[in-house]
């Protein structure tokens, strides 16, 4: 039986999650941990991401969602 592949991430990666027709959705990592949830709309051409911090430990209305 074989193991699973496991590999060292490297310092800055970006992990894609989904990736549909509509968006991507993925997730960056840092040296210190996670960064940011990233969703692409395909259809308008935009990136929005949401640090997971927030996400963690923050209501909904504090994210601080940046548009790119």
């Amino acid at each position: 039986m074989k193991g699973p592949d496991i590999r060292i991430a490297k310092n800055t990666e970006y992990s894609e999650l989904l990736d549909s027709s509509s968006e991507r959705i993925g997730i960056t990592h840092h040296p210190n941990g996670l960064g940011k949830l990233k969703v692409f709309d395909k259809s308008q051409n935009i990136e929005y991401g949401v640090p997971i911090s927030d996400i963690l430990s923050r209501g909904l209305s504090e994210w601080r969602i940046e548009k790119k």
